[in-house]
């Protein structure tokens, strides 16, 4: 993603997904999706809120593979830099985040993070959604502007 094997203003639209929070320079990384994108054209982006996940450098974390986990303001102020248009949502499945085993897990989760060896804690939080509601729907899932930064994923769209 920061070198791109394409010519400039090719795409009419890019999706990333989970992916900013992977990468060392993030400016080089939205540079580069601007410049490969049309006049116009749309870069939808998401990744954890990092309002609601334990941040990488944690002893522990559940995803240590995370260079660095962005708030709402953060991915804000990095994109207005690249796009001239910077829309920013809030993702969340109501039904998984409201649901009393996923309060719970979320409650004892850093307890857990000490314990468990990594296997296992990164099939726990996949796991438990599964028996909360083994195939989720497109319904299932909310896109909201308003108190994103309670929302469990942030979803970025420039032009």
């Amino acid at each position: 993603m920061l070198n791109l094997a394409f010519a400039e203003s090719v795409f009419d639209g890019i999706i990333s997904v989970e992916v900013i929070e992977h990468i060392h320079d993030p400016e080089a990384y939205l540079s580069e999706a601007r410049r490969a994108l049309k006049d116009g054209g749309v870069f939808i982006l998401t990744t954890p809120n990092r309002l609601r996940t334990v941040s990488p450098n944690v002893k522990g974390s559940l995803w240590p593979a995370h260079v660095k986990e962005y708030t709402s303001s953060e991915l804000f102020e990095m994109a207005k830099h690249h796009f001239s248009q910077v829309e920013l949502w809030g993702e969340q499945i109501p039904g998984y985040e409201g649901n009393v085993f996923r309060k719970i897990m979320r409650y004892l989760a850093p307890l857990f993070k000490r314990i468990l060896p990594h296997a296992l804690r990164i099939r726990a939080l996949p796991t438990l959604q599964f028996v909360i509601k083994p195939h989720l729907e497109i319904e299932d899932v909310e896109f909201s502007k308003e108190k994103i930064d309670e929302k469990p994923t942030l979803v970025l769209v420039c032009k």
